[in-house]
């Protein structure tokens, strides 16, 4: 199981969990490990904002649980932050217009 690692995941036409965005080196129960950590940030030259939900929830542009701005002249909003070892990545799921990209971190224990 990968402890920690960090991604650059383009956004797609729908919602998409971390664990499938970043699943290239995951087996498919990494995904459900639980992490201690996870970091969402835009990408510099991000136009849109990107929605933060929970599988199994509705997510939109109008109801999520956490919005990652866009940045003002290309310099990026601080990161937001999950933390406390009680979510996994296959339960975070992430919305915006598709091509923008956000950067990933996470770490396990």
């Amino acid at each position: 199981m990968q402890n920690s690692g960090h991604y650059t995941v383009t956004l797609t036409t729908g919602a998409q969990r971390l664990s499938d965005a970043t699943g290239a080196t995951f087996t498919p129960d990494d995904g459900k490990a639980p992490v201690k950590w996870v970091s969402l940030q835009s990408d510099a030259a991000a136009t849109g904002a990107a929605y933060v939900g929970f599988y199994g929830c509705v997510l939109s542009t109008t109801n999520y649980a956490g919005l990652i701005p866009a940045p003002v002249t290309a310099i990026p909003s601080a990161p937001s932050i999950i933390e406390g070892g009680i979510t996994s990545l296959d339960q975070i799921v992430v919305l915006g217009t598709a091509g923008e990209k956000i950067h990933v971190g996470f770490l396990r224990d």
